[in-house]
């Protein structure tokens, strides 16, 4: 219903406004004599005082141009309504002889109900004009009013949805996807272990696919159950561990209330990538992973650390700016994604919402809110 009334506000306030105004006036000159009457009076006034509305409306679209507006359209508008007063009474009065004409097969006392009016109250008395151009003029201050602000709307609404469309399409190129240069390693690396153990090497091209179709298939939506994501990375250990084995562990710390929180695709895995290709795997004896996850009151924090140093400080630092950017398009600034460097080790940090919906609309009102 609410829908309905946004998208057609201007006829419902067409009805309103003449529905009331026909009351008016049936109640000043006291024409209702029953309820059959009033009802044709009422909805007569209504016809008449909609219908030449309407084609003045058609008038303004047709002739004044709003987008553009120069003083021309102006003795436009004035000309049009000028027009319009003259027309009103005589279409008002002679709808209104004709309606009375047609009552008088139906109601017995509305046979003088419109008849053509006494001396003193010619249709053309000047006062009738001043009182028509008045309420011509009231409806076309409402028109423009609306006109203008429906306008401002629709091109609000169409700023938003193009903010959407381009941070949707950031959001894409910064959403992460497997690594080409890891998938050819991973495909020698499961052609040379198929002279060793064909079971095994079965087993891993399977994971290698469910890790293509979990690139594919997610790279459409905004957010990921935990434990979708986990089953992503689990899959790419497995296959880096067919090339350093020993050399490369991880250990899981899951809350289980964890599992179910939604996370953006391939988030988890680009920064355990990151900490395993320019972390542990920089060094000759390898080290370990050490990623968690848990709730924690409006929040899931996920932690991933690794015995090894930062590595590459350029790639390190890109990491953190494409993550960062990501988040800011999907949460704000509610999300937050930082680094810590010890002499232990380096640990990323993830503070996520609880329900992380897609929020770009949301970020991109805010930040056209604070433009303006």
């Amino acid at each position: 219903m609410k829908k309905f009334l946004t998208k057609h506000v201007f006829w419902v306030l067409q009805i309103l406004g003449w529905g009331s105004l026909g009351l008016f006036v049936i109640a000043v000159n006291n024409s209702a004599k029953n309820n059959l009457v009033f009802l044709v009076t009422l909805f007569g006034f209504m016809v008449v005082g909609i219908g030449i509305t309407s084609i003045t409306g058609w008038f303004f679209r047709r002739f004044v141009n709003l987008k553009e507006f120069k003083p021309v359209d102006f003795f436009k508008i004035l000309l049009i309504v000028i027009l319009t007063s003259l027309v009103f009474p005589f279409v008002s009065y002679w709808s209104g002889y004709a309606l009375g004409k047609a009552m008088r097969w139906v109601v017995e006392d509305g046979a003088d109900l419109f008849e053509k009016p006494k001396e003193r109250y010619h249709w053309y008395e000047i006062r009738q004009y001043v009182g028509y151009m008045v309420i011509v003029t009231g409806w076309t201050v409402f028109y423009f009013v609306i006109k203008v602000l429906r306008q401002a709307n629709n091109q609000r609404v169409n700023r938003l949805e193009l903010q959407k469309k381009v941070k949707q399409a950031q959001l894409n190129t910064l959403k992460g996807h497997i690594n080409p240069q890891f998938m050819f390693t991973s495909l020698n690396n499961i052609k040379g272990l198929m002279l060793e153990d064909v079971s095994k090497s079965r087993n891993m091209l399977t994971k290698l696919s469910e890790m293509l179709r979990y690139s594919l298939t997610k790279n459409n939506v905004d957010t990921v159950l935990l434990e979708e994501e986990l089953e992503m990375v689990e899959n790419y250990v497995s296959l880096l561990q067919i090339q350093y084995q020993d050399r490369f562990q991880i250990q899981y710390t899951i809350q289980k209330e964890a599992l179910k929180m939604e996370i953006p695709p391939m988030l988890v895995h680009n920064v355990v990538e990151h900490a395993s290709k320019n972390g542990i795997l920089m060094r000759r004896e390898g080290g370990e992973i050490i990623l968690k996850a848990i709730k924690e009151q409006e929040t899931i924090q996920i932690a991933v650390a690794h015995s090894g140093s930062n590595g590459n400080t350029k790639e390190a630092d890109q990491l953190k700016n494409k993550l960062t950017h990501r988040l800011r398009l999907m949460y704000g600034e509610t999300a937050q994604f930082l680094e810590d460097f010890t002499h232990e080790g380096t640990r990323y940090l993830i503070t996520l919402p609880l329900k992380p919906l897609n929020r770009i609309t949301e970020v991109a009102f805010k930040e056209d809110e604070h433009a303006d």
